[in-house]
């Protein structure tokens, strides 16, 4: 039977530091986000197209979420960045 390991394993070391994969999955997980992040960001026009309206309605309901539980829509507004960005990185991480 494997044993099974919480523990990261580690992959290569870097001088004294060791590379695990969770890591090399945590960078990755940022370049992917990075690159979907400037490709939309040059996507973005005053007229929205799909994708764009996509995106919109996403946060918009995300807000709404937020919303209820903060109780303002200037809490929401000021935390999503933060939530938002944490809730791509785990969706996204968990999706490789």
């Amino acid at each position: 039977m494997s044993e099974i390991s919480i523990r990261a394993e580690e992959i290569f070391h870097v001088g004294f530091w060791p590379v695990t994969n969770s890591v090399i999955l945590s960078a990755l997980t940022v370049i992917i986000l990075a690159f979907f992040g400037i490709m939309l960001w040059r996507k973005m026009s005053l007229v929205p197209g799909k994708l764009q309206s996509i995106v919109e309605l996403l946060l918009e309901e995300i807000l709404k979420v937020m919303d209820s539980v903060l109780g303002s829509r200037h809490l929401s507004l000021k935390y999503l960045p933060i939530v938002g960005t944490i809730f791509l990185f785990v969706l996204t991480a968990n999706w490789l």
